[in-house]
């Protein structure tokens, strides 16, 4: 079974501004599949695309819902309102301004995410960015493994920088993600952060200076793991096997990633037929 057109919509919906590329392995479907409904939809003007890049990653066009998508995929997923779409996919107009103003936050942890997934067979990644809170996005892979992103950015104050991975250092319930991925600006301060938060004792993180090859590369040995027993750089495919399984994490742990990560009917589940 290929990709359906109600998936794919519901996948734009979810995902607003993902690549070709990047929607193809976040749902493990053919590049080829995806490209080809990603134009049907284009021509249809149900999507619309923009050209965007970074300074780690060549401009690609990065597709998005415009008003006569949004109106069709309030209909095929059965809201009875715009107003319950919107509140159940983040594609309202102030959402997509602030995705807009933050694209390079956007482009970088979707090619992140990409790079994580297995990228075939129907498994398939969400991602979801916060509009507040200590994280900038969630990545959560097919098998429940789940890591917060905190990037630092270049406009950052090192101080509130610090003050987010100090609070995330110390929550301690069963809502916060399992692994903890921290981007930095560069391989310089990478290092100050890693000492830094080694010293509050912080658990369970990960930090990279954000590049092409952190981005892109799961065979690198970029990432810093942030440990009292030393230094330990390791790989993306490393990182990535951190999170907690299906099966490892407790029914409360699990109850609690639901209601702070809703997830529609069938996201986990290879190749649904809706």
């Amino acid at each position: 079974m290929g990709l359906s057109y109600r998936h794919l919509i519901r996948s734009l919906s979810r995902l607003p501004f993902v690549d070709a590329g990047e929607l193809a392995r976040l749902l493990g479907e053919p590049p080829s599949t995806v490209h080809s409904a990603l134009k049907d939809i284009f021509d249809a003007r149900i999507a619309r695309r923009v050209d965007y890049g970074t300074a780690h990653l060549d401009s690609s066009q990065r597709y998005y819902l415009t008003s006569t998508g949004i109106a069709e995929a309030s209909r095929i997923l059965g809201f009875r309102t715009l107003s319950e779409y919107v509140r159940a996919y983040p594609m309202s107009r102030e959402w997509i301004r602030l995705l807009i103003g933050r694209m390079d936050v956007v482009a970088g942890i979707y090619r992140l995410a990409a790079t994580m997934s297995p990228g075939a067979d129907g498994y398939r990644t969400r991602v979801e960015f916060h509009r507040k809170g200590l994280f900038d996005a969630t990545i959560v892979l097919h098998n429940e493994h789940n890591f917060g992103i905190v990037r630092q950015g270049r406009a950052l104050r090192r101080t509130s920088f610090r003050d987010r991975l100090r609070a995330i250092g110390e929550d301690k319930s069963e809502r916060s993600p399992d692994t903890i991925l921290i981007l930095t600006p560069s391989p310089w301060e990478r290092n100050l952060t890693a000492r830094w938060a080694t010293n509050i004792a912080f658990q369970n993180g990960y930090v990279a200076a954000e590049s092409r090859s952190a981005l892109t590369r799961r065979n690198l040995r970029v990432w810093r793991q942030i440990s009292s027993l030393g230094e330990g750089f390791h790989t993306l495919d490393f990182v990535r096997s951190q999170g907690s399984p299906f099966g490892g994490i407790t029914q409360n742990r699990r109850s609690a990633n639901e209601r702070r990560y809703p997830i529609p009917n069938g996201w986990y589940s290879r190749r649904p037929s809706a």
